[in-house]
């Protein structure tokens, strides 16, 4: 990467040799200084090669291998890079100066997606380039008639140096997706057709799930039999909320929501609660389902679920033991859990959220959990959300109490292990009431699998005897710093 240190290894690698021969000329002059022998190393040999393949080999141009020959002859080592240090651009940005922009993009927090890869992070929601840049001013540069960082110059660096977004969402863009299009971009005739079928089968098996969700949506409400639920969390909400740069820079306490849409008569729970009183893993999800699912009417006996695929909080054995469970002490006679291809999860939920998110950027100012309930039961006027005050008494330690009853290893009969992380169904039935039935494609083949310890019998944990949460969640020293 270093100019300099490429020069010197290419230096080393050009021999000069002095003029054997040279055509008479006028005034005797000649500005030829030397003949240049160039060589390239490889397993162990050092071969000879032209000027040309020199240039070629190493991918630079001949006028570099000129200035680096002609240094040669006259020096006893490769030339400087005296490229950016001429005089004629007095306005240049400073190092010093883009090292202050780029500590002041790292003071604000970040925070990491449960789907997006590791190395993308994510800034506040709120937060936008030009807005930081307004911030960087305000810092820095307050009361300047004109300030020495442009926002292009701003936005230059925070586009090259890091790898930062703003809000945290809820699915990613669909990986195979992406692959697809980049391949069809760069294809030749004869793959073309292929990768068009690929692409045309892969989009087949995503909208089966909308498929399945707008089948289950109609029977359910013809059905009063059948209930067909979807659920998400929402994007965590800030406390406090307010219209002051400093807090972008502070780490703030978050409200959690958690949506249930009931598709047979478009009602909405909405689950909230502060970060000091539970997280939000497999055990909260459980919980909330389980505070819904009580006061289903009677007559329902079959159930559809849809979610999307989050391993920690929706796709996981412990709300495979919750619904298994549900199944076997009789509350249902069959419950079908669908979730969508990675990309194409786009939920009721989502629209329910995006009401909130409407709602939200009309509020100037938010200092309790109990504000933003209000804030989201108003976000829609024509049935309003119901919004669930959580307590610690409603969140059970699930995954402790169901460990008793269910194996850590599943395997089929033919000693094939269980994959829930492939899982596009998953059903549990009376009619097959020893088993859970998985599909790995929506329309694909039922992988039958036990996974009830041998002589056990599951049921439902007693609240009192299971609490998860005796204590606050304790936050971080820097967060209760900021908070204060």
């Amino acid at each position: 990467e270093d100019k300099e240190l490429q020069d010197a290894h290419l230096f080393g690698l050009i021999r000069p040799n002095a003029v054997k021969r040279r055509r008479p000329r006028a005034g005797g002059n000649t500005s030829r200084l030397a003949t240049y022998t160039y060589t390239v190393r490889s397993v162990g040999k050092t071969e000879t090669v032209c000027q040309r393949a020199f240039a070629s080999l190493h991918g630079i141009s001949i006028g570099r291998v000129r200035r680096i020959a002609k240094a040669s002859a006259t020096a006893i080592c490769a030339p400087k890079d005296k490229r950016g240090q001429h005089r004629t651009r007095p306005l240049v940005t400073s190092a010093s100066t883009k090292m202050q922009i780029e500590a002041h993009i790292r003071s604000f927090p970040v925070i990491k997606s449960h789907y997006s890869k590791q190395r993308r992070k994510y800034l506040s929601p709120l937060l936008s380039i030009a807005e930081m840049h307004r911030l960087y001013i305000d810092k820095y540069e307050q009361g300047a008639d004109k300030p020495s960082v442009s926002y292009s110059c701003y936005a230059k660096v925070f586009n090259t140096k890091f790898n930062l977004g703003f809000g945290q969402p809820h699915t990613d863009t669909c990986p195979t997706c992406e692959k697809l299009k980049n391949e069809l971009a760069s294809a030749d005739v004869c793959r073309l057709a292929t990768i068009k079928n690929e692409q045309k089968e892969h989009l087949h098996t995503a909208e089966q799930f909308y498929n399945s969700l707008r089948l289950n949506t109609s029977l359910a409400k013809q059905d009063t039999s059948v209930q067909t639920l979807t659920f998400d969390f929402q994007q965590n909400l800030p406390l406090p909320h307010l219209p002051v740069g400093d807090m972008f820079y502070m780490q703030q306490l978050w409200m959690y929501i958690f949506g249930i849409h009931s598709c047979s008569d478009n009602q909405v729970k909405m689950y909230c609660w502060p970060e000091t009183l539970a997280k939000r893993g497999s055990d909260e999800v459980v919980s909330c389902l389980h505070h819904s699912l009580c006061i289903v009417p009677e007559g329902v006996t079959t159930l559809f679920l849809f979610s999307d695929g989050c391993p920690g909080q929706n796709k996981n054995s412990n709300v495979m033991h919750y619904l298994y469970t549900l199944v076997h002490t009789g509350k249902f006679s069959k419950i079908t859990h669908v979730f969508p291809v990675r990309g194409h999860s786009f939920l009721p939920n989502d629209r329910d959220f995006g009401r909130t998110e409407m709602k939200k950027r009309k509020q100037e100012r938010i200092y309790t959990c109990e504000q933003w309930m209000e804030v989201i039961r108003k976000a829609r006027i024509r049935k309003p959300f119901e919004v669930v005050a959580c307590n610690n008494t409603m969140f059970l330690d699930w995954s402790a109490h169901f460990s008793q009853f269910f194996k850590k290893v599943v395997k089929d009969n033919t000693k094939r292990p269980l994959h829930i992380s492939r899982a596009r169904v998953i059903e549990y039935s009376n009619a097959h009431p020893t088993e859970v039935w998985i599909r790995y494609v929506p329309e694909g083949e039922w992988y039958k699998f036990s996974i009830v310890k041998r002589n056990a019998t599951p049921h439902l944990p007693e609240p009192a005897n299971a609490k998860k949460y005796t204590a606050a969640v304790p936050l971080k020293d820097k967060k209760i710093k900021d908070l204060r």
